[in-house]
């Protein structure tokens, strides 16, 4: 690996381990920064995020999906078949079975109301979904190494 002899840095046209390490370095950071985000919006997936403008779910849903976007090139092709399947069924079961629910008490007065049942069943499939998505990055050695073993340094 050729050094710059002035701030002992490869060089920037060296197309080495360097270059790659810090494309993995980053992609192992955007993953951790998802599931980070993902793990504080569980906190209240049910509130309003004013930030975002949306639901806590629907925050979630989009980051796990952008999560299975960095993971799918890895994966194998049955795998990338249960990932699309669990990926369509999400967005398809808000189609059909919407969480929150407008009610009309009074004229000119109205009330969002969460449809618990739904909720339930949709948890369970976000959850899932989640679930499957951190496993396939577990088998592709996509996220950090579990306690006991050691990283890099």
């Amino acid at each position: 690996m050729a050094y710059n002899k002035y701030n002992n840095q490869p060089e920037p046209d060296d197309e080495s381990e360097y270059a790659k390490y810090n494309a993995g370095m980053f992609h192992t950071m955007r993953l951790n920064e998802i599931q980070a985000e993902i793990n504080k919006l569980w906190n209240n997936p049910l509130s309003f995020n004013i930030e975002f403008n949306n639901f806590n779910y629907m925050i979630i849903k989009n980051r796990i999906d952008r999560l299975y976007s960095e993971v799918r090139p890895k994966l194998k092709d049955d795998e990338k078949i249960s990932g699309d399947k669990l990926r369509k069924a999400t967005d398809n079961f808000l189609q059909k079975h919407p969480i929150h629910e407008t009610k009309i008490s009074q004229p000119r007065r109205t009330s969002v109301q969460v449809n618990l049942i739904n909720w339930k069943y949709y948890k369970e499939l976000l959850t899932k979904y989640e679930n499957v998505v951190k496993d396939f990055m577990e088998v592709h050695q996509l996220n950090n190494p579990p306690k006991g073993e050691s990283a890099l340094f």
